[in-house]
C-alpha cells in the first residue's frame, strides 16, 4: 500500500513488463473485487482503485490495484473505500432501521419535518456505537414521504454517493402493520475483476412477532443504481408480499 498519491505514482512508474520494456500508465479503473474483499478484512479502511499499464513492445495491457490510506476524501472518481464509513454503516444498518421498525410513526414525523435537527440528534446517538470520521458529511441528503402498495405511508431516503460495498444509495422505510426497511446497497459479485457500479435490493424486517429480532437479507440485483430503479423494484417487492 502506498502512503500517498505521489508514492503510488512512483511505484507504478517503476514497474516493467516481463519483456523488459517500460510500462506506460493508462486510465484509472474501479478496484479489483478480490483485492477489495481482502482489504475489507484488514483492520484499517483504505481507498482502492485500479491503474491500467500498457507495453509498447508486446502491445498488451495489464492492470494493478493501488491502495491509499483513508483520509476521508476519495483520491479519484474510481476509488472505492474498502470498508463502509463507520457512521454510514451504523446509520443505515443499525440505528435507522431499528428506530423506524420499532417507532415508525415517530420516525416518519421527525424525518419528514425536522431533518436538519434530526441529523445532529442522530449523530449524537450513534456516536456511542462508532466514531464518526472527522469532516465527513451526514449521509442523508433528502427525505420524501411516498405512498406504497396498500396505501401505506413510507419514506424514501437519499444518501450521499456510497464509496464502499454495503453502503447504500437509497432506502425506503415502509410503515404499516408490517414495517420494513428496504435498501439499494452498493454491491459487487466478488469476482476477480474490477468492481462494476451495481446495486442490490436488500431488506430489514422483524424476525418474530415480539419484534425483538430483525433479519437482513439480499433480495435481488438492481438493473442500475438510479433512484427510479430502486423504487420500482421496492414497490414490486411490496406488491408481491401483499399478494
Amino acid at each position: 500500500m502506498a502512503q500517498n498519491a505521489e508514492q503510488a505514482r512512483q511505484a507504478v512508474s517503476a514497474l516493467v513488463c516481463p519483456s523488459g520494456a517500460e510500462l506506460t500508465p493508462g486510465g484509472l479503473l474501479p478496484p479489483n473485487a478480490a483485492e477489495l474483499v481482502k482489504a475489507a478484512q484488514r483492520p484499517d479502511a483504505v481507498w482502492m482503485y485500479g491503474q491500467t499499464l500498457d507495453c509498447s513492445r508486446c502491445k498488451k495491457s495489464c492492470s494493478v490495484t493501488i491502495s491509499l490510506p483513508d483520509a476521508g476524501t476519495p483520491p479519484n472518481a474510481q476509488a472505492v473505500r474498502a470498508k463502509a464509513r463507520p457512521d454510514f454503516y451504523a446509520l443505515q444498518h443499525a440505528f435507522l432501521p431499528e428506530w423506524f421498525l420499532n417507532r415508525p410513526a415517530e420516525a416518519i414525523e421527525i424525518l419528514s419535518t425536522r431533518l436538519d435537527g434530526w441529523q445532529a440528534q442522530t449523530m449524537k446517538q450513534i456516536a456511542g456505537v462508532v466514531a464518526r470520521t472527522p469532516g465527513e458529511p451526514m449521509p442523508i441528503t433528502s427525505i420524501q414521504v411516498v405512498t406504497t402498495p396498500g396505501e401505506t405511508t413510507s419514506l424514501l431516503v437519499d444518501f450521499i454517493t456510497p464509496c464502499a460495498p454495503i453502503e447504500a444509495h437509497y432506502a425506503l422505510l415502509v410503515g404499516g402493520a408490517l414495517p420494513r426497511y428496504l435498501l439499494s446497497e452498493k454491491t459487487h459479485l466478488g469476482e476477480d475483476k474490477p468492481v462494476p457500479d451495481i446495486a442490490g435490493l436488500t431488506e430489514w424486517a422483524f424476525a418474530n412477532t415480539a419484534r425483538t429480532d430483525m433479519t437482513h437479507k439480499a433480495i435481488d440485483l438492481l438493473p442500475d443504481t438510479s433512484r427510479s430503479a430502486f423504487l420500482s423494484a421496492a414497490v414490486n417487492l411490496l406488491k408481491r408480499q401483499l399478494a
